[in-house]
């Protein structure tokens, strides 16, 4: 958690709003899995902005990325070493997350809320969101984590906005599978009936 609480002070700090994504956000909607690593979700032209904020904060990160996938799809990753040198073991890392698609972004953005996490002030990206960012994704994991966000927030979730969202980035992307991987997911998650 020290990662998440020492990268949203940074990014708060810096002016950005950055949406917390990926396994710690996963954990805050009550589906813990272990990860040293953190992700945000921000528009594409923030992310310059927010790896710099980091790498004031950590100055011996190692930059990766940035990739896009088929799905529009676009990650970045900053490497934050825990010491110095050779001594120096992966703290974790921390990945920005985007999508070509800046109508989609910019909702993403505007439906994010503002929890506390250990007392500090953390922006969260909304369950639907998680959902379809995870579908957009190449790791099996990410699958696997939309199952346990649909498990867990099965009522509160809006799947004809999910469903929605996925068909407009499905016309946009080559990657057509991604509807049928919401399909499976809501499938696996069992407790959330199919229509």
């Amino acid at each position: 958690m020290e990662l998440v609480t020492e990268t949203a002070v940074a990014l708060r700090e810096a002016g950005l709003r950055c949406g917390l994504y990926g396994g710690m956000a996963l954990a805050v909607y009550g589906e813990a899995r272990e990860t040293p690593d953190v992700a945000y979700v921000c528009p594409k032209e923030e992310v310059p902005l927010a790896l710099a904020a980091l790498g004031v904060l950590y100055p011996g990160a190692v930059l990766g990325g940035p990739e896009t996938l088929p799905t529009g799809r676009i990650e970045q990753s900053l490497c934050i070493p825990n010491g110095i040198g050779s001594q120096a073991e992966r703290l974790g890392t921390v990945t920005f997350v985007t999508h070509v698609s800046q109508r989609y972004v910019q909702g993403v953005m505007g439906r994010c809320v503002d929890v506390q996490l250990l007392g500090i002030p953390v922006v969260l990206i909304a369950p639907e969101d998680f959902l379809v960012f995870n579908m957009l994704s190449a790791d099996f994991h990410d699958w696997e984590d939309a199952v346990g966000i649909a498990a867990s927030c099965c009522r509160s979730i809006d799947s004809v906005f999910v469903e929605r969202e996925i068909g407009a980035l499905v016309a946009q992307s080559s990657e057509a599978p991604i509807l049928q991987r919401w399909l499976e997911v809501r499938t696996r998650a069992k407790r959330w009936p199919l229509p």
